[in-house]
């Protein structure tokens, strides 16, 4: 935050700043808060060894929280005030003039009545600072004064780029076929005694029960890799084959019976309480199941029973895999042999560690270290965890003074409590960048098994300003490269659902509850509210508690989140939302996503500090006029809602940089272009209304990604096209220029307005869209845009020419252009990286010319092109320039005769994938063909689509002796087999849309020859 309340303070002249007596004082507390940054980051060392440090620690975190929420308001008065000061103007971006006697007594009204209407409150946060900070400086000279600089200096290095471990397990082969084993109910193979030997043994355990649903846990302390062996026997094709039905639910800290039982039965249906039983018995009961229940955290054997006693009524042979770190459930259960995990044995876990503090390198290369390594691997006691963290924090320099320093730290000396490794990972908790310490710590506040989506947390941190920026780099850049880091470093995990969403391991989960509980918490049903520390800024808490927030303890809070476990819809905020924006002003961050809200109170305004909203998945079918007034508002989410339209003053939102809307485009937001933050603009349709012309985009050059410009017709001419300023668009990577269809087309008009629209050099994509003019823009060219690698034409009725490509170009897509008709020159012979040549619908194409580097091709299509004669690609220069093997794996043709061309003969030996497309042809493939398909020697794949009037497949396709698959799609006239058969080695198809009686003869021959769809 400081960095920022920097930047408005340096606007004002320092004659403003004297004038009203904050010279000294709020320049002396700005210039405070970098000191106590770097202080705390010091103290961060010994707050966990030492009880004094950890109290002041504390006590200056708080002290910079009431700071920096003070320079916030000062930091809104100048939002205030640069919109006062361009409402006489159409755009906010233009620079104010701070002389003005207008500015000037607006700019700091706020702060006179600050610092002489309340006792002074800049100068009390001053001193209180400056106390604390003196007696944590103190107490830490007192201990060793060398350490932090070790850690600074260790972690500054750090490497850019993040080491990547391969997705190998190591040492569990053993125990997994055990697993499988028994899942299976194998009585060969591994024995199922109770000492199962390598790596796991069994508890003691005498019962010994004969039902339909057998029960089998996996016991073992954190960061063993429980959750990593289920996972990989419930992904075993054995395992797959052998069960009708597998479920895999993350069942979190508390055991609630009926929320597991809706879990089961979500993917069926989405019922209300009084269908589950029935869902379950028709969905799941009926077939023979696995069910993984992971991290299970029950000691209570009637919670067990209960939910045992739905399950009990399975299929025989169905089975219940459980993974906990509790001994005690596991003899609840009633389980014949449990799974007792062990660390990773010595062997298999030494060759996991050197592989992730190494990484590429060649550990023996570096004795030394390895000598090191190997004296204090034992304290990671086999955990693969551990070792992944811990080596990734060696890997960052594979230094001997590095090395040294971390196994001889005093952490290795902390109490370790029953899991055993927490010094592994507080460690390297310790040598992440303070950058990344404050974001990993503000994960706190969420629930145990909390899925998160990658770029939702970045916005969150760059909301709470956790992330610093770097030169040009958009702050959410540098905030993924940051969530990357932590992935690398293990602290975050890809969630086993394979939807994206990242998760933090449980024994991970422990080490940020450790470190960051003070400042973020997570309340729920079973917590005692007693625990929660008066110091909490962030907090997450469950909807039913929401009267614990109107008792005032938490008036300052930055962050709030009500968590929705699975299927839990909830209105129970409605009535809350009034007291919520009137008394949690403090707030930079408020989740209200999916709280059954239909109406906003007004009060919504008085959030002065809001950087992060989030409406989403509610009612709300019209915003508050006073959301105008969250001129810090960054991140607003109002998608899945009801909304038709926004607000008039909505352009007011000046820091606005995502706005999520449910739609595919933005609704019209007339005098758009004052939302000088906004980076995801995807669609803007120009209009000659005021407020709604090309010109709006003037002064957004924050736009990021992709653009797309419709109905350019409503723009007059180059000049009114340059007010776009496209050239200026540095972070857009994606750009769509499209005219209206339906008009009649002016191409010198055309022509103008496409010069016009020069995009920013670092443009990456270029689509064009109904162009009317005949030559493409003099930008479209390696100088201008070297960077450009995909280049789309479509629907330019008039363009007979194309120049001066960028040799850059891997994608070209030229469709529907019919007044091209040469595709040839140097434009083209010089485009050395083209990947994907796409041609389609260009009637009067009479050729396409050679390639200097034709071997870049892989991916051909030639379709609707009914006047090309030519088909010079893969023909070699005289220089010899092209001669080779050919590297096309993809060619698409509507017209088989190209395949008889002789420049394409040889290029036929390499394809994988040909696909017949919108072809007119009666037959294709007939017995003069022989030779032809013989030359499809590599081709493993072969499509028929859109070919109306083919009347049946070709009588030679037993010929291609590679085909595996088939495909046929649309293609009606088809009514026989091919005579000859089909090749051998085919092993699987798809068909739709093609005649029914034709279908069913195609599967039935399949089917008898056990294909697969």
């Amino acid at each position: 935050m400081d960095w920022a309340i920097s930047e408005v303070l340096s606007k004002a002249s320092s004659s403003a700043r004297e004038t009203l007596g904050i010279h000294d004082d709020l320049e002396k507390l700005r210039l405070t808060l970098p000191k106590v940054n770097a202080l705390m980051d010091q103290a961060e060392w010994w707050r966990f060894v030492n009880a004094d440090v950890a109290t002041l620690f504390t006590e200056l975190k708080d002290a910079k929280y009431d700071a920096e929420d003070l320079l916030d308001e000062f930091h809104y008065q100048e939002l205030q005030k640069k919109i006062k000061g361009s409402e006489g103007s159409s755009q906010v971006g233009q620079v104010i003039n701070w002389a003005s006697s207008f500015v000037r007594e607006a700019a700091f009204n706020f702060i006179k009545g600050v610092i002489s209407g309340k006792s002074n409150v800049v100068q009390d946060i001053q001193e209180k600072l400056e106390l604390v900070a003196g007696n944590l400086r103190q107490t830490i000279e007192l201990l060793d004064p060398k350490r932090p600089e070790i850690i600074k200096r260790m972690s500054a290095r750090r490497k850019t780029s993040s080491i990547v471990i391969e997705s190998e397990v190591f040492g569990r082969d053993k125990e997994k076929e055990i697993v499988i084993n028994i899942l299976l109910q194998l009585e060969n193979g591994v024995s199922r005694s109770d000492d199962h030997g390598y790596g796991c043994s069994s508890l003691p355990n005498k019962r010994r029960k004969k039902e339909n649903v057998s029960v089998l846990p996996i016991v073992g302390i954190g960061g063993l890799g429980k959750t990593t062996l289920a996972q990989l026997v419930y992904n075993d094709p054995r395992v797959k084959g052998y069960f009708q039905l597998k479920l895999w639910v993350c069942v979190r800290d508390q055991f609630d019976v009926n929320k597991i039982l809706k879990m089961i039965v979500k993917p069926f249906t989405k019922a209300k309480g009084e269908l589950l039983h029935m869902v379950l018995k028709k969905k799941v009961l009926t077939k023979k199941f696995l069910l993984v229940l992971d991290d299970v955290w029950c000691e209570d054997r009637q919670d067990w029973q209960k939910l045992y006693s739905h399950m009990s009524r399975g299929v025989k042979g169905s089975m219940i895999l459980v993974t906990t770190r509790s001994p005690v459930f596991a003899r609840i259960t009633g389980s014949e042999n449990p799974i007792l995990l062990k660390g990773l044995p010595e062997e298999p876990f030494w060759n996991f560690f050197k592989r992730c503090a190494f990484g590429s390198e060649e550990p023996e290369e570096y004795p030394y270290l390895i000598n090191v390594a190997k004296k204090n691997v034992t304290k990671l006691q086999g955990s693969p965890l551990a070792a992944k963290s811990l080596g990734a924090l060696l890997s960052t320099e594979l230094d001997s003074e590095h090395w040294t320093n971390i196994m001889n730290s005093e952490m290795w000396q902390f109490d370790q409590g029953d899991n055993g490794i927490i010094p592994a990972l507080l460690l390297s908790y310790q040598y992440l960048s303070v950058e990344l310490r404050r974001c990993f710590s503000f994960c706190c506040m969420f629930p145990k098994d909390y899925g998160f989506d990658k770029n939702r947390m970045v916005a969150k941190w760059v909301a709470h300003g956790y992330i610093s920026p770097q030169g040009d780099e958009m702050l959410e850049e540098r905030g993924a490269k940051c969530f990357d880091e932590l992935v690398s470093r293990s602290f975050f995990q890809l969630g086993p659902s394979n939807d994206g969403m990242y998760l933090i391991h449980d024994l991970m989960y422990d080490l940020v509850k450790f470190v960051s509980s003070d400042e973020c918490f997570y309340i729920q049903a079973s917590e005692s509210q007693q625990k929660v520390p008066g110091s909490i800024r962030h907090l997450s808490i469950e909807r039913n508690l929401i009267e614990v927030i109107k008792s005032g303890k938490y008036s300052k809070l930055w962050s709030l989140q009500f968590p929705s476990p699975a299927n839990h819809h909830s209105g129970e905020l409605k009535s809350y939302s009034n007291f919520l924006f009137s008394q949690l002003t403090h707030l930079r961050m408020l989740d209200l996503c999916n709280c059954g809200i239909n109406e906003l109170s007004d009060s919504l305004g008085n959030m002065k500090h809001l950087r992060y909203l989030d409406l989403s998945h509610n009612k709300i079918e019209v915003l508050p006029e006073s959301i105008e007034q969250l001129l810090n508002l960054q991140y607003l989410d109002i998608s899945a809602n009801k909304l038709k339209s926004l607000p008039k003053g909505f352009t007011k939102l000046i820091s606005l940089r995502k706005l999520y809307w449910d739609r595919y485009d933005i609704p019209v937001i007339s005098g758009i272009g004052k939302l000088i933050s906004l980076q995801n603009l995807l669609l803007y349709q120009t209009r000659r209304t005021e407020g709604q012309t090309i010109g709006e985009l003037k002064y957004m050059t924050q736009l990021y990604g992709k653009l797309l410009l419709y109905h350019l017709d409503e723009v007059e001419g180059k000049e009114e096209a340059c007010q776009a300023m496209l050239i200026n668009k540095r972070y857009l990577c994606e750009l769509e220029l499209k005219w209206s269809s339906d008009r009649n087309i002016d191409q010198c008009a055309d022509a103008k307005v496409l010069e016009g629209l020069q995009p920013h050099p670092n443009l990456k994509l270029l689509d064009i869209n109904n162009y009317g003019g005949s030559v493409n823009p003099s930008w479209l060219q390696a100088q201008f845009l070297p960077y450009l690698s995909k280049l789309y034409i479509k629907d330019c009725a008039n363009l007979n020419t194309i120049t001066d490509l960028p040799p850059s170009l891997s994608n070209l897509h030229i469709e529907n252009c019919p007044c091209i008709t040469s595709l040839a020159g140097k434009a083209f012979y010089h485009l050395t990286r083209l990947e994907e040549l796409y041609i389609k619908q260009c009637e009067r194409l009479k050729i396409v010319g050679k390639l200097h580097n034709p071997l870049s091709l892989k991916n051909l299509s030639i379709i609707s092109c009914s006047s090309l004669i030519k088909l010079e690609i893969f023909i070699p220069d005289i220089e010899g320039s092209g001669s080779g093997s050919s590297k096309l794996e993809v060619l698409a043709v509507s017209d088989t005769s190209l395949l008889k061309l002789s420049s394409l003969s040889d290029a036929l030996a390499s394809l994988i994938k040909l696909e017949i497309v919108w072809s007119l042809e009666t037959w294709i493939f007939d017995g003069d063909d022989q030779e032809l398909l013989q030359n499809l020697k590599s081709l493993t794949q072969l499509v028929f689509r859109n070919c109306f009037r083919l009347q049946s497949l070709p009588p030679s396709l037993r010929s291609i002796a590679s085909l595996q698959k088939i495909e046929i799609f649309d293609c009606r006239g088809i009514k026989s087999l091919p005579v000859n058969g089909f090749p051998t080695s085919l092993t699987s198809y798809s068909i739709s849309g093609c005649d029914p009686t034709f279908e069913e003869l195609f599967k039935m021959h399949f089917n008898a020859g056990a294909c697969s769809k």
